[in-house]
């Protein structure tokens, strides 16, 4: 290969990088948890519409070595609000209760399963997930992310217990 070739795929590199970069529709969501016993925030990235969702949680506040619900519920709190006025878990196609793990038709989109909390009542963990979208009719922007007092089952919607802490799931830019 020559010089002109290899300055030329450099060039054709470089601009078709710089499109894919700033054509990108890279997502991010925040929900901030300030007010109670727990604290901290979770982080929803989603790199393009077709994508899965990058879920980054780093809450503290719990009891030692506790598993608990964590769910997106379908209505918006504002900081003061009770978490009941979340309403059900977000399910905008009418499906079961399941978990993480399950398919579509066989989850709500709502369904994140469970976090587990340290020997220090800290929650730190990433994973992601398919189900779950920051783009179009079922994003989960403007959604409420709910953290229960127990664990899930993944079967049954009032098996993980009452809402401990809750919080508005909004639009984050760097």
């Amino acid at each position: 290969m020559d010089i002109v070739n290899i300055v030329s795929l450099g060039i054709i590199g470089f601009i078709t990088g710089s499109v894919y970069l700033t054509g990108s529709k890279s997502k991010q969501a925040k929900a901030f948890f300030s007010s109670g016993k727990i604290q901290g925030s979770v982080q929803f990235i989603q790199p393009s519409d077709s994508t899965n969702v990058t879920i980054q949680v780093n809450l503290t506040g719990f009891e030692p070595n506790t598993s608990h619900g964590f769910h997106i519920h379908e209505k918006p709190v504002k900081p003061g609000d009770s978490c009941d006025q979340a309403g059900p878990h977000f399910d905008p196609h009418g499906s079961p209760h399941g978990g993480p793990q399950n398919t579509p038709l066989t989850r709500h989109v709502g369904d994140l399963g469970n976090i587990l909390a340290d020997a220090n009542g800290n929650v730190q963990v990433k994973f992601s997930d398919f189900y779950i979208n920051l783009f179009g009719s079922d994003s989960i922007i403007g959604k409420t992310i709910v953290i229960h007092e127990s664990q899930d089952d993944l079967k049954t919607i009032e098996s993980s217990g009452k809402r401990i802490a809750c919080a508005k799931i909004s639009d984050f830019h760097n």
